[in-house]
């Protein structure tokens, strides 16, 4: 799962909600466009049929009000997911909001140009285009303030869920009923700019697989039901009035629409919290295993790995060199120079080396002075040339710390001894007694110099 204030990686998306909700945008948009030429048709092809309708059932979905859904569904398919250039969507976005905005001046002064020349019904409605005004600004939005786009929609969602409430109830507000057709565009546009802001942290915590987004579902599914089921008991059992203000129908879109925005809130500082502490484990847990004044494996987090590459040997067949070396006269160092300098000696030694390895090995401070490098299976004469960099690449440390040491100069150099992980042996502690016993070999024989155990395995 990925971490909320980080961008999103699909690959991420266990549970492909994401991905799913992302590759139907073309289906929704085509729906989007789908119902408002539906729409449309049955303003202009049943005109003369409208007389025998009631005054609920009789909202039509006008020409400008299909024009600018099929243009912002068009705009919609062409504003892509990642950030960048939404080209011609912002012009289709921006005539979209033109055309619909136009026709509600329209309609307010009651002077429609097109009443005149075509057989229709209905005019664009505050509410209508309120909705599709709001959609047009959360597209284009996307890319931009997407904080402000998600705003959009939101205030969108909520004309969207007020709107079905109405026609649910069979009651009219906000100066009429809107459309069936023009509703089933708008709530096919909805989970298009759902698609477009799904990778938002805001959006992303309804589809979470964690049990905070499954918690989140829960509450914003029983926070729309339980209110409207109330609703509807009102209206049509207990009789409520469709007459006058509809304050009851409104009341009840406003609960729906805050518990939804509260669960979606909720879920997102749960989902926060949540991330937190997994990272503060993460932190304590690679704590547990770094070095503190290196910054290299320590020895418990060497021995994880050395397990590891022990239980690799045993199933592949796969061995492992165990490099393990000591500064020599390194208590001089302190004793002389003082342990500060030592530190620094060490934190030297933890930058220098891990350039000259290959990927997959790893070095680590195996106690005080003393390293351990697991090197990736290598020839034996391989080996021994990477062997020889690291010891030169010590001693030439003691050149730049002479430098800088207020005390006077001194020599640092190291003492290696060298082995393998056998599939002959019962742990991997048996292949570190080997290196160190080679190590004690390499003390022995003057110090600054390499050793290998006696029964070096030659690994591929």
């Amino acid at each position: 799962m990925s971490r909320l204030n980080e961008p999103f990686d699909p690959a991420h998306d266990r549970a492909g909600a994401v991905r799913w909700v992302q590759a139907r945008k073309f289906t929704w948009a085509a729906a989007m466009a789908a119902f408002a030429f539906a729409g449309l048709i049955v303003n202009l092809g049943l005109q003369a049929h409208w007389t025998s309708f009631d005054r609920v059932t009789s909202a039509a979905t006008h020409p400008a009000t299909a024009l600018g859904l099929i243009m912002l569904a068009a705009a919609m398919v062409q504003t892509p997911f990642a950030n960048g250039k939404p080209g011609q969507a912002t012009w289709l976005t921006a005539g979209a909001a033109a055309v619909v905005l136009t026709w509600l001046v329209f309609g307010i002064r009651g002077a429609d140009p097109l009443s005149g020349w075509l057989p229709m019904r209905g005019r664009v409605s505050v509410d209508t285009a309120t909705a599709i005004l709001l959609l047009c600004l959360s597209t284009i939005l996307r890319h931009r303030t997407p904080r402000i786009g998600i705003g959009c929609l939101v205030c969108f969602l909520a004309i969207l869920l007020n709107a079905i409430v109405a026609m649910t109830y069979g009651v009219r507000h906000f100066g009429g009923q809107m459309a069936p057709p023009t509703l089933a565009s708008l709530c096919s546009g909805a989970v298009c700019a759902i698609a477009l802001y799904a990778v938002h942290p805001v959006v992303r915590i309804l589809m979470l697989t964690s049990q905070v987004g499954v918690r989140t579902r829960y509450m914003a599914a029983v926070g729309t039901c339980v209110p409207w089921l109330a609703g509807m008991f009102l209206y049509h059992v207990w009789g409520v009035t469709r007459d006058g203000y509809q304050i009851e129908a409104i009341l009840i879109a406003l609960i729906i629409a805050s518990t939804i925005l509260l669960s979606i809130a909720s879920g997102y500082q749960h989902q926060i919290a949540d991330e937190l502490r997994r990272a503060a484990e993460l932190r304590l847990a690679e704590q547990a295993v770094t070095d503190g004044l290196t910054g290299l494996r320590n020895r418990a987090g060497l021995t994880q790995i050395l397990r590891r590459r022990m239980a690799d040997l045993r199933a592949t067949g796969k061995t492992a060199c165990i490099v393990l070396f000591d500064l020599d006269h390194f208590k001089t160092i302190n004793d002389t120079h003082g342990h500060d300098q030592g530190d620094r000696v060490l934190q030297s030694i933890a930058r220098a080396l891990p350039p000259l390895l290959r990927q997959g090995d790893v070095l680590g401070r195996w106690g005080g002075e003393e390293f351990l490098l697991i090197a990736d299976a290598r020839q034996e004469e391989e080996l021994k040339q990477l062997v020889e960099r690291l010891r030169i690449a010590i001693s030439d440390l003691s050149r730049q710390k002479s430098a800088n040491c207020k005390t006077g100069g001194f020599r640092i150099s190291a003492s290696f001894g060298v082995s393998a992980l056998r599939d002959t042996d019962t742990s991997f502690e048996q292949a570190v007694k080997r290196a160190d016993e080679a190590l004690y070999a390499a003390k022995d024989g003057g110090r600054n110099c390499i050793a290998f155990a006696l029964a070096y395995d030659k690994v591929a």
